[in-house]
C-alpha cells in the first residue's frame, strides 16, 4: 500500500509534470536548423520596448516540416511518513509537424530518443531500500533486458498527437506498436488488459512530455497588464480530483540570435479532493487536507510559440485516510511531494 500511495504522488505532481553523459541522441547538432539558445544568451540578451516588445496574441504557429528536438529532465521526492521515493529522469525526443488540420490543430509526430532514469523507495526509520529501479537506454544490456520492456518499447516509436493551437492535446494515437512489443515481451498479459495499457501509455509517457513542456496560453487577446489565467481539472487515477489554477504573466520581451523571446512567470495553485470509489474497489479514499502550489519560468518564441526553456517546481500535500471495508481498516495516510523538472529546446 505505501508503494501505491507514492504512486499517487508521483501521479498528483505530474497532473499539477542519473548519469547526464551526452548521447548521440542528445547532440544538439544532430538537427540542422536554428541555433540552440542557451540560458547565457537569454539573460545577456537585450530587452526590447515599445512596439517591438508589443505582444497581442499568444498561440502556436507551427509550419509543416518544423522539427524541435527537446531534453526533459524531471526530479521529484515523495513520501508519506513510513517511506520516501526519489525518481530523476532524463527524456529526450524529438517533434515533427506533420499537417495542420482546417481548424487550426497540429499533427504532431513525436518520438522518443533516449531515457535515463534512477528510482529509489526507502524505509524512512530503517533506509531500507523498498524498490529501486535504474534504466540507460544508451546501454544495451538494459535496452534488450525484458524486464525493461515497458521502457525500451518506447524508444524510436513515433506517436501522433493532434494539438490545438493553445498547446491542449486533443488525441492521441499510434501506441500499438509498442503495445505489441510489450506484450510480446510479456505473454501473460491478457488481449482484455490492452487498451487500459495504451490508454497509460497515452497518459504517462506522450501527454505527461507534451504536457509538461507547454504552459496554457489564452484564448483571447491580451490587455495592457500582459497576464491570464487558466484553470484545469483532471482525474488522477480513478480515485482523485486535481484542480488547479495558473496565473502567467509576461516579465519581459528580449531579441536573442534574431529570435524575439517572451520570459513569462507563472504561479499555480490547487486542490486535490478524493473521488467516489469505482465500483468493486476494495478500498475508499477520504481527503482531508489536499493543497497544489508551484512556480515557474517559461521562455518562448513570441512569433512561433514553441518552448525555449521551462522551469517549474511543483509542490503537493495530502492527507487522508485509506478505507477496506470488507475488513473494517482504516489508515490515516500523508504524503508530501517536491517535484522539479526542465524543458530545453536542445534543436
Amino acid at each position: 500500500m505505501v508503494i501505491r500511495f507514492l504512486a499517487l504522488g508521483l501521479a498528483f505532481a505530474l497532473v499539477a509534470c542519473s548519469n547526464t553523459d551526452s548521447t548521440p541522441a542528445d547532440d544538439a547538432s544532430a538537427l540542422s536548423g536554428t541555433e540552440t539558445i542557451t540560458e547565457s544568451d537569454i539573460v545577456n540578451a537585450p530587452e526590447v520596448s515599445g512596439e517591438e516588445a508589443r505582444i497581442d496574441t499568444l498561440r502556436l504557429r507551427y509550419a509543416v516540416g518544423d522539427v524541435f528536438r527537446y531534453r526533459m529532465r524531471q526530479e521529484a521526492i515523495t513520501g508519506p511518513d513510513s517511506a520516501k521515493a526519489t525518481q530523476q529522469s532524463i527524456h529526450v525526443y524529438t517533434k515533427r509537424i506533420k499537417a495542420i488540420r482546417s481548424d487550426g490543430s497540429f499533427d504532431i509526430g513525436v518520438v522518443v530518443d533516449s531515457i535515463q532514469m534512477h528510482a529509489v523507495v526507502r524505509n524512512i526509520t530503517t533506509k531500507a531500500v523498498l524498490y529501486e529501479q535504474h534504466y540507460n537506454s544508451a546501454d544495451s544490456a538494459q535496452r534488450n533486458d525484458p524486464q525493461r520492456i515497458h521502457l525500451s518499447a518506447i524508444l524510436g516509436e513515433e506517436v501522433t498527437l493532434i494539438l490545438t493551437p493553445q498547446g491542449r492535446i486533443q488525441e492521441i494515437s499510434g501506441v500499438s506498436t509498442i503495445v505489441n512489443k510489450i506484450k510480446a515481451a510479456v505473454p501473460t498479459i491478457s488481449d482484455a488488459e490492452l487498451p487500459a495499457l495504451s490508454n497509460q501509455i497515452e497518459a504517462a509517457v506522450f501527454a505527461m512530455l507534451v504536457e509538461q513542456e507547454y504552459m496554457r496560453f489564452p484564448t483571447a487577446a491580451l490587455d495592457s497588464s500582459r497576464s491570464w489565467t487558466s484553470s484545469n481539472s483532471t482525474p488522477v487515477m480513478d480515485f482523485f480530483q486535481a484542480t488547479s489554477t495558473a496565473n502567467y504573466a509576461i516579465r519581459s520581451v528580449r531579441s536573442v540570435k534574431g529570435l524575439r523571446l517572451a520570459t513569462i512567470d507563472a504561479r499555480l495553485t490547487g486542490a486535490i479532493t478524493a473521488l467516489p470509489a469505482p465500483k468493486g474497489s476494495p478500498v475508499t479514499v477520504k481527503v482531508t487536507k489536499g493543497e497544489v502550489t508551484g512556480t515557474g519560468t517559461v521562455v518562448i518564441d513570441a512569433h512561433k510559440g514553441h518552448t525555449v526553456k521551462k522551469d517549474n517546481a511543483i509542490t503537493t500535500n495530502v492527507v487522508g485516510v485509506l478505507s477496506q471495508p470488507s475488513t473494517g481498516l482504516r489508515q490515516p495516510v500523508s504524503q508530501h511531494t517536491s517535484m522539479r523538472y526542465s524543458v530545453d529546446l536542445i534543436r
